[in-house]
């Protein structure tokens, strides 16, 4: 990870399930109002399926590593070109409850 003063940034690569291509999303985790926010910039529209797996991962390796709850402690957001999108998680083991067009 990269720290640029209040924010931490970085890539990571997940394999596409059918096709096992090597896709990457950047990642951008800051702390807003208290919570953590975790920010998934990719540059095309990701899947339900490509986002839990993607956030899966994540908890596994890193957030774990640092004690924190992707689905207690985190505000999720997807960003695609311009659009965002809110990611609500439904359980610790992340499955995603929603996703809100901000």
């Amino acid at each position: 990870m990269v720290n640029k003063g209040n924010k931490f940034e970085t890539d990571h690569v997940y394999s596409e399930m059918g096709t096992g291509e090597f896709k990457s999303v950047h990642l951008e985790v800051s702390v807003v109002r208290d919570k953590l926010q975790l920010i998934i910039r990719s540059e095309e529209v990701l899947s339900k399926l490509q986002l839990e797996e993607i956030l899966n991962d994540l908890q596994k390796t890193t957030f774990k590593k640092l004690e924190i709850s992707l689905a207690d402690d985190c505000v999720i957001l997807v960003k695609v070109g311009e659009e965002t999108d809110a990611i609500e998680i439904t359980d610790k083991a992340i499955r995603i409850k929603s996703i809100l067009k901000l």
